[in-house]
């Protein structure tokens, strides 16, 4: 809808009853100068995809969608993917029961500090491909939640987060045929217990 408009600053959505749209993939991708959106008045009840709804979203520094009726959503694939201002972000009231891919959803969030989806349900998730590669802000990941019985790929999952020094993350419950190459790859500032925690119920740093 508003894909590749560039130069646009400001945009006031607030009368749009989208209570009927089922797809809003790609709706604000590559708004590169967008500061500032409000999403409050938002109804995603009968949203299924959410691919790249705000990628490359370079100026928005703060995003609330805690408002988001996210039950029905499939794909969040590269959601966030290339919003490098992007310090802070509230998703704790997200449902997720039905979400099956969560490829590159933060890729190269290059600003972002801090990532809590401890509420997150990922029991139905089957790709977690390169989730946070390129967060090089990134300190503090919260994933204690997380169910990767089913995921079969975490490639690069975390990949470059060169300042990630606290993650909690369920690694045992991973399937044994999920692909973990490169996982760590780039984490210089990770505790080296990292092969001792692979061993034990949750990776705590």
């Amino acid at each position: 809808m508003f894909n590749f408009c560039e130069n646009l600053e400001e945009l006031n959505i607030s009368s749009f009853n989208t209570e009927n749209v089922t797809d809003m993939s790609y709706m604000f991708s590559n708004c590169k100068s967008l500061k500032k959106i409000n999403l409050s008045n938002f109804n995603t009840q009968n949203v299924t995809n959410m691919v790249s709804m705000f990628e490359r979203c370079q100026s928005i520094k703060e995003l609330d969608i805690s408002n988001f009726d996210t039950r029905k959503v499939e794909s969040m694939n590269s959601m966030f993917r290339g919003c490098y201002s992007l310090l802070t972000i509230n998703l704790y009231n997200l449902i997720t029961n039905v979400l099956r891919d969560m490829s590159n959803m933060f890729y190269e969030c290059t600003s972002l500090k801090v990532a809590d989806l401890s509420s997150f349900d990922t029991e139905g998730v089957r790709s977690m491909y390169c989730m946070f590669n390129g967060c090089t802000s990134i300190k503090r990941i919260n994933l204690s939640n997380f169910n990767v019985r089913n995921v079969t790929t975490m490639y690069c999952m975390f990949q470059r987060c060169k300042s990630l020094k606290y993650l909690k993350f369920p690694f045992l419950k991973k399937a044994p045929q999920t692909n973990t190459e490169n996982m760590f790859f780039g984490c210089n500032s990770l505790n080296l217990l990292v092969k001792k925690g692979i061993n034990q119920k949750c990776i705590c740093f």
